[in-house]
């Protein structure tokens, strides 16, 4: 994932003086609790499931990244950071700057307006993300966090994780996202000056080890601060930043980063110095995006599967034409597959499968690297494939997966444990091109391997657009699951596979993790009317079985909860056919 744009501006609820002093500062960001506003997150619970006990729920919530709070002077009102300059008064260095900053924060209110995250209406353990928020800021980022003010941790290997998605509103040039990062549980409470931690979104870090980042490890950034020199995608160089020092490495995973028209899954290793989060100084230790010579510490490109640019152009997309498609909503599973099928085993594959319409969609094929590569998910050998036939399309260093770790590094990290994160937002330097575009350089050919990433033209993503004419893009996450290989949706882990194909797979078995999660494969507006087809004779006499026992049921008015239950009948969704 490239680093996220930082917001626009971020007011917050608050007495009428305190706004009138604020206002005319931009947001800032620091490492202690502030006094003036208590924090109140919206509930964003999650279900953990296991094969044998199927799927309880876990109360959680999220917590918005601190780059989007208000910061300011410690029992004051000044921001610490005024543009692109620290205030001298509360930062003559980089400690003493953490220890007089605070961060403020946030009222459920203050998280709908201002921030425009909040849960979606009448859709429980839901969370949505506006691009432009009521109260005008852009973009945002948030993570998950448990019921002891800390993060919520995951450890994934041998696991697989689910989340129902609605990208429809995302146009070309934004980013939805959903990843995990290897932040610490407390969001490095207690070390340096940071006493706000976890519980105001602090310790952020990813595969770019970002130089953006305001404060690390309990240090202000401001070490050289400023806006530095880079390269367009159409060449011309263009100042970029602020930027600082130091920047905030960790392995990263992307589960999910697209639009309704471009999706990708992506791991990013580092090197094996990088457990957590670690402070990178410099350009040659962070590492410079444009440079094969200097990738730094982490693997900035990843090894990623991008239906698109892996060859299949028909596979995601709006419209009933694509394989998926996004102008409705989706399920995405995860599974992190071991080399012998235990906990302890290495990380060998990571793999993909789509649920959409009650039907399970296998993932499409890399037939861009030959038939003997085309594979479906991703593999050290696959990964591999894709540094020789695009050379990583000039990348941070062809190879650089490999080199760090590759599939066993990042397994290593989803052993120590993962922080959930989700975010929207715009690329202001590459305009996502990365991501969607036709091609990410002006000199690039489109007709070379690996070059095109999705249909979007490439003039598109000019930020100021986005904010002007996509006023309305959201993002919405809701389902999140976790737990067994197989464990977390409708049907079950595809069984077999049979010439390259997934065996028919029935729901005929249990509850939550059958039909279940296929009425959140489509709106809920919809659910009650989908014509699933119906492909077992004793799936038939099942469903007939199950509607008598429920009109005798309200017929005795045994139910009468059922007359304003969300959830239709069960039996509008007998034994269902994967694509």
């Amino acid at each position: 994932m490239r680093s996220l744009s930082m917001p626009d501006g971020c007011p917050l609820p608050m007495p009428l003086a305190v706004i009138l002093v604020a206002a005319v500062f931009d947001a800032a960001r620091a490492q202690q609790a502030g006094k003036l506003q208590a924090e109140v997150q919206p509930e964003m619970p999650i279900q953990h499931c296991s094969k044998k006990a199927g799927c309880k729920k876990e109360q959680g919530g999220i917590t918005v990244d601190e780059s989007w709070r208000w910061i300011h002077g410690v029992g004051g009102y000044t921001n610490c950071l005024q543009g692109t300059t620290w205030e001298p008064t509360f930062c003559p260095d980089p400690a003493t700057c953490a220890r007089n900053c605070a961060a403020e924060g946030a009222d459920l209110a203050a998280y709908a307006k201002n921030y425009g995250i909040g849960p979606m209406k009448d859709v429980p353990d839901s969370m949505e993300l506006k691009y432009v928020a009521p109260g005008g800021a852009v973009a945002s980022r948030v993570y998950l966090t448990g019921t002891d003010e800390n993060y919520k941790v995951f450890k994934l290997k041998n696991r697989e994780l689910t989340v129902d998605i609605d990208v429809s509103t995302v146009p070309c040039g934004l980013n939805a996202a959903l990843y995990l990062i290897e932040m610490q549980g407390n969001g490095g409470k207690g070390i340096g000056n940071n006493t706000a931690g976890a519980k105001l979104g602090t310790g952020y870090c990813d595969a770019q080890c970002p130089r953006g980042v305001k404060f690390i490890n309990g240090e202000a950034n401001s070490v050289r601060w400023g806006m530095v020199p880079a390269k367009s995608p159409s060449g011309k160089t263009k100042k970029d930043g602020p930027v600082g020092q130091y920047g905030a490495c960790c392995t990263e995973m992307d589960i999910f980063e697209g639009n309704r028209e471009a999706a990708a899954f992506t791991a990013h290793p580092c090197q094996a110095k990088v457990q957590g989060l670690y402070r990178c100084n410099g350009t040659e230790e962070c590492g410079d995006k444009g440079s094969k010579l200097l990738p730094g510490l982490c693997d900035k490109e990843g090894c990623g599967f991008n239906s698109w640019r892996m060859g299949d152009q028909k596979f995601f997309g709006k419209g009933a034409d694509f394989k998926v498609d996004t102008s409705k909503p989706m399920t995405v599973v995860t599974q992190f597959i071991t080399k012998d099928g235990t906990d302890t085993g290495d990380l060998s594959e990571i793999r993909r499968i789509w649920l959409q319409d009650g039907k399970i969609i296998k993932n499409s094929k890399a037939t861009a690297l030959g038939e003997d590569d085309a594979g479906r998910s991703l593999t050290d050998s696959e990964c591999k494939a894709q540094d020789e036939a695009f050379d990583a399309s000039g990348g941070a260093g062809s190879g650089v997966f490999g080199k760090y770790g590759g599939l066993k590094s990042v397994g290593e990290a989803l052993d120590r444990g993962m922080v959930l994160s989700m975010s929207i937002w715009h690329d202001t330097l590459g305009r996502m091109l990365w991501l969607d575009g036709e091609k990410l350089h002006l000199k690039d050919k489109i007709a070379d391997p690996g070059v095109s990433a999705g249909p979007c033209s490439f003039e598109s993503g000019d930020p100021a657009e986005l904010k002007k004419k996509h006023k309305d893009a959201s993002v919405k996450f809701w389902n999140i699951k976790y737990g067994d290989i197989g464990s977390t949706f409708a049907a079950g882990e595809p069984k077999a596979k049979v010439a390259g194909k997934f065996e028919e797979v029935s729901d005929a078995g249990s509850g939550d993790a059958t039909v279940h999660a296929l009425r959140r494969s489509r709106s809920w507006a919809e659910r009650a009317t989908l014509p699933y087809k119906v492909t077992s004779y004793f799936g038939v006499v099942a469903a007939v079985g199950a509607c008598a026992l429920l009109a005798h049921l309200v017929a005795r008015r045994s139910w009468r909860w059922l007359q304003s239950a969300r959830d239709p009948s069960p039996c509008t969704y007998a034994h269902v056919v994967p694509s």
